[in-house]
């Protein structure tokens, strides 16, 4: 049975590396936009919060297309902060544990299923790029550190289950540095791959040939 009821996605950054002028929740990957595919893989999960900034109204529109019953946030100050602090103000509309995704991400259900049986969890993955956050493990397969030095042969993907509690406070750092301070957590490995690049798109529209 699912324990975590709230799901928080991060999509006000303006993901300039991309090179698209639309926002990527909004680019199309396989006949979807990427917030279309996050929705649907999230269609189980009571409470959806959308965190926004650039373009905001522009995926306003792409949402209620496919969901109606997402809570909407806007961080105007999303040209100066990072996705920390558009965490930390979806975190203060629930309490309990959250899972936290990013806005450039696809993944499936299978993976939510899986992180929202545990009350606090990391998403682990192949790794997707040489400058990436990687993790370490242990042998209880639970998470002891980030580091961006080297390639563990895991990545942190962005996604994890952690109490709403500790993103509060508007902080303006990396998220990974806040999780930290609840380490070791348990690492769950998913399929999910980010999209931030050319590159990245050009892969994840392979990558969702799998599915159909």
């Amino acid at each position: 049975m699912q324990s975590i009821k709230t799901a928080i996605i991060c999509s006000a950054g303006r993901g300039s590396r991309l090179g698209h002028t639309i926002p990527k929740a909004c680019v199309e990957v396989g006949g979807k936009s990427l917030m279309q595919w996050q929705l649907e893989a999230l269609e189980d999960i009571r409470n959806v919060v959308v965190v926004l900034g650039y373009r905001k109204n522009f995926i306003i529109d792409e949402i209620l297309t496919h969901r109606n019953n997402v809570t909407l946030v806007i961080n105007h100050e999303w040209e100066n902060t990072n996705t920390a602090y558009s965490l930390s103000m979806g975190c203060e509309l629930f309490d309990g544990s959250v899972l936290t995704i990013d806005g450039d991400t696809l993944f499936t259900k299978d993976d939510v299923n899986q992180m929202v049986n545990h009350e606090m969890a990391i998403g682990v993955t192949t790794p997707m790029s040489d400058e990436g956050v990687f993790v370490d493990i242990n042998e209880k397969n639970e998470v002891l550190g980030f580091t961006r030095e080297r390639n563990t042969g895991l990545e942190w993907s962005g996604m994890s289950v952690m109490p709403a509690t500790a993103y509060r406070g508007r902080q303006n750092c990396f998220v990974y540095q806040i999780i930290e301070k609840f380490l070791p957590v348990y690492a769950q490995h998913i399929d999910l791959i980010e999209v931030d690049t050319p590159n990245d798109l050009q892969r994840a529209r392979e990558w969702i040939k799998r599915f159909g």
